[in-house]
């Protein structure tokens, strides 16, 4: 029987180190890259196409209905929400899947009968890939639908130079904005 001699030992521990640290190397370099997020367009409204047309409305019964097109890539990544300042008429509810084409789903809503027709409105129509939980009206969507509805029988309190509810407001339920009468001190 032969006996290594100590350098041949050296040299056998270094090879084997060598090999060693190749390997690792080797199997470092040859492991696939992770799987890259695929990251989808949130949905957007199609906005000439809505019907009725968005902005104001004058007339409006509890069975109108409503039509939003959304251009959206994965109907299942699509959610809307249908609310006025006085109510929510649907919240956080998937697209339907049924009317996707490939490029566009559509939305038909209605606001029903727990819709004041006698008094001002501001309807949204939110929509959004995913909301936040805490978010439970879907306020927070990628794009929004609004119609003003104004009847003859809505009485209009709004000293706004935008007519948007902005400062100076008076309301029904609070005391007109007069100017101090008093000299000034």
């Amino acid at each position: 029987m032969r006996v290594p001699l100590p350098s041949q030992l050296v040299f056998l521990g270094l090879s084997c180190a060598t090999l060693g640290a190749m390997t690792a190397m080797v199997a470092c370099l040859t492991d696939p890259p992770p799987d890259l997020v695929v990251t989808s367009t949130p949905p957007t409204i199609i906005h000439v196409a809505v019907q009725p047309p968005e902005g104001l409305i004058t007339t409006l019964t509890a069975s109108s209905t409503f039509t939003v097109p959304i251009s959206t890539g994965d109907p299942t990544q699509c959610f809307y929400s249908v609310y006025d300042e006085y109510t929510t008429y649907r919240s956080c509810v998937p697209c339907p899947t049924s009317t996707f084409d490939g490029r566009t789903v559509e939305v038909d809503f209605g606001v029903g009968s727990a819709f004041d027709t006698s008094i001002c409105h501001t309807l949204r129509f939110t929509v959004g890939s995913s909301f936040a939980v805490p978010d439970q009206f879907c306020h927070s969507g990628s794009d929004v639908a609004t119609w003003r509805y104004v009847p003859s029988s809505c009485t209009r309190y709004d000293a706004g130079s935008l007519d948007d509810g902005a400062f100076p407001e008076a309301s029904t339920d609070g005391l007109p904005i007069v100017p101090d009468a008093g000299a000034s001190p």
